[in-house]
């Protein structure tokens, strides 16, 4: 019976290592401009004054907030990337949210 169910296991194993092993992610999908389907999504790069990449996802928490924000990334140690859309917000309005107040921000592109 012990070596029935370790030859079960043992078979299960090599299966899942042959499908991680062998399987290929899907490269031929296609990409999806979001321009193309909102011509008014624009995007703008910031970068803020924050003590720590801990405080990314406040940062993020914030700007989704903004009506009109249809994305926001934290790219690097300061940099965030944010997808919105011009018809319901504009660059000055982001960058005036009150969490900038506290931390400090630019557009650098």
């Amino acid at each position: 019976m012990n070596n029935k169910i370790i030859l079960i296991f043992g078979i299960i194993a090599l299966i899942l290592i042959g499908v991680f092993i062998f399987a290929k992610p899907n490269t031929t999908a296609n990409v999806v401009d979001d321009s193309a389907i909102n011509p008014n999504l624009k995007t703008i790069k910031l970068k803020v004054n924050i003590p720590c990449q801990g405080h990314a996802g406040l940062i993020i928490a914030e700007l989704k907030e903004v009506s009109g924000v249809q994305s926001a990334r934290f790219i690097s140690p300061n940099i965030f990337q944010v997808d919105y859309d011009s018809n319901q917000t504009t660059e000055s309005q982001i960058i005036s949210i009150n969490i900038f107040k506290e931390y400090s921000a630019k557009i650098i592109n």
